[in-house]
């Protein structure tokens, strides 16, 4: 009995090396199990207009910050590195296509930078309302503040108020929405009001980010060598004891 509570501390030790990096920062979410496959999201920490057209201006945009912040390189993951993707719609992208998120998604899980799951799958992420709100920035700070998207709440271009909307007007969310919150006017994470929205595209707010499918590694055989060696020695010492 000892033997298996000793081994089953070094294995949550290997995985706790990899869950924190820059303070508060989590880029591995707790509960995650061998081969689970998972993706990240945040807020950015600083802001910009929605005047651009170009979807590539924002991806550009969020992905620096990410890059800035190191978490370009997620380490312990099976791919190392990460490339990050605006949510957001331009008029001829929306949101779920440039985020690779218009399947199911099955088993994909969508967390925070605080290790907070804010989705299960895709079809959970615009289902209209988040079971946490995407309020973490790239830094680990929380944020509550306006968000551009362009974007309806289930992840479809607001037509005419899209980023780089020619009217000048935009969509944008909430950071700190997840569901109604007993308003009856739309007021989501993704999209603040189901009317026309009064932001101007010249405004500056934040936008939000998602990373590329992460993916947890199996154990190495080193390390299944050395935990397989550990449990031989404690068998040894109780038939000796």
């Amino acid at each position: 009995m000892k033997a298996k509570k000793i081994l089953a501390l070094l294995i949550s030790g290997v995985f706790a090396t990899t869950m924190a990096s820059q303070g508060a920062v989590i880029t591995m979410p707790s509960g995650l199990s061998h081969g689970d496959q998972y993706r990240l999201v945040f807020v950015t920490s600083t802001t910009t207009a929605a005047t651009s057209s170009d979807i590539t201006t924002y991806n550009t945009f969020v992905d620096g910050l990410a890059t800035t912040a190191g978490l370009d390189t997620i380490a312990g993951t099976v791919e190392g590195t990460t490339t990050w993707t605006v949510m957001g719609s331009t008029a001829s992208v929306n949101v779920r296509t440039n985020t690779s998120t218009t399947g199911a998604g099955t088993g994909i899980g969508i967390y925070t930078l605080n290790s907070a799951q804010i989705a299960a799958d895709y079809t959970d992420l615009w289902d209209g309302g988040l079971p946490n709100p995407l309020w973490i920035t790239e830094q680990g700070d929380i944020l509550d503040t306006q968000v551009w998207t362009g974007s309806s709440w289930n992840g479809t271009t607001w037509g005419g108020n899209e980023l780089g909307a020619a009217d000048g007007t935009g969509e944008y969310g909430q950071s700190r929405r997840t569901e109604a919150e007993g308003v009856t006017d739309g007021r989501y994470w993704m999209a603040r009001f189901n009317v026309a929205p009064s932001g101007n595209t010249t405004n500056s707010y934040s936008l939000y980010a998602i990373s590329g499918i992460l993916t947890v590694p199996e154990p190495s055989s080193t390390a299944l060598l050395g935990l397989g060696g550990l449990a031989l020695m404690l068998r040894r010492k109780r038939s000796a004891a």
